[in-house]
């Protein structure tokens, strides 16, 4: 080759026209844009999220050509202006988040035009609860009855329980305040009688206190009610059937779940968000394997089409190639994007 192209100077338009060629095809090639490294913002460390965001990276890492690093933050909202400029590639967050995040709703400052969805990960169930002993029996009981509120910074409990109240036809006017600053303090209160009906987190959470002083949950009353208040207030949230024996239930109970997404700036290379999605679709048995809340990343459960933010270009080429592509998901892309021109 080196007497046909190199220092003889011989035949410089073939040689030329050779680089052009290699050129031309490494632009072309979806391996010119598969990102070397990437990074995956998440919780601070020892909170699930930030377990989810390690399982996603060893993944990736073991699996695929691309090298994903994990870095914790406070939360969502702290590495969001990241995501949104490109510095950072990839977060996990929950559908509310997502949401606020891209329309610029509670917790952020303004719209994060650039947040893109890659796939659904697993759901989280929550409940209202209240003693077992206790008459309360359903939400339309709870009228004039104490109920923890407030909690502080934690728009989503909050919410949460605003949706509960709505799908029995009810308000924060309708019942007692209690002011909490957080979900543990919820359950706290409730343990030591200064409220009746209190936010009770997930299933798992409550063990300890049924266990001290038994609990029951009380579900959700009008689903339609429900839904309606949820996409108002938290987007992606919905009513959910949670079965008895999750957790400390001893009965099929009407909750509010919601889902864990993992995001991706819209300045990702369609290639890199593509392979991040093909290599977790894969392989998600590893995935379940390294933590529980991995456990519900499934292909069945990964694709959503009416996710909380637009979904990435590369995520879509991906869904369409599996035949899950649909005309609500188009639609829903397009109101999504119309919405935060």
């Amino acid at each position: 080759m080196s007497m046909l192209f190199g220092r003889t100077g011989r035949r410089p338009g073939i040689a030329s026209a050779f680089v052009v060629a290699i050129s031309a095809f490494a632009a072309a090639s979806p391996a010119a844009d598969l990102p070397a490294s990437v990074s995956i913002g998440t919780h601070r460390v020892g909170l699930s999220y930030n377990s989810v965001g390690v399982g996603v990276a060893k993944v990736v890492n073991e699996k695929s050509p691309i090298k994903m690093f994990v870095k914790p933050f406070a939360g969502p909202n702290a590495w969001m202006p990241l995501l949104d400029s490109g510095e950072l590639e990839l977060g996990v967050l929950s559908s509310m988040d997502a949401g606020w995040a891209y329309l610029g709703g509670p917790g952020y400052k303004r719209k994060h035009a650039n947040v893109r969805i890659l796939m659904r990960g697993n759901s989280i169930e929550t409940l209202v609860i209240t003693r077992a002993s206790s008459n309360i029996r359903t939400m339309k009981d709870v009228k004039g009855r104490s109920l923890t509120s407030h909690f502080g910074g934690n728009i989503v409990a909050r919410n949460i329980l605003e949706v509960y109240l709505a799908s029995a036809g009810l308000g924060w006017n309708d019942v007692k305040n209690v002011p909490v600053p957080d979900v543990a303090s919820s359950m706290r209160s409730l343990q030591e009688g200064r409220v009746e009906v209190a936010f009770g987190g997930a299933p798992d959470t409550g063990r300890e206190l049924d266990a001290a002083i038994g609990l029951r949950a009380l579900s959700i009353a009008d689903a339609k009610a429900a839904t309606a208040r949820a996409e108002q207030i938290l987007p992606g949230a919905r009513p959910v059937p949670i079965k008895a024996g999750k957790g400390w239930l001893k009965e099929d109970v009407n909750g509010l779940g919601y889902s864990i997404y993992l995001a991706a700036s819209a300045k990702l290379s369609d290639a890199g968000a593509y392979e991040i999605v093909k290599t977790l679709w894969a392989h998600y048995k590893e995935l379940q394997a390294i933590h529980p809340w991995l456990r519900g990343w499934s292909p069945e459960t990964m694709f959503h089409p009416d996710s909380p933010a637009p979904l990435h270009d590369g995520a879509i080429r991906f869904y369409r190639e599996k035949g899950l592509w649909s005309a609500t998901a188009e639609a829903n892309q397009k109101k999504l994007i119309g919405a935060a021109k």
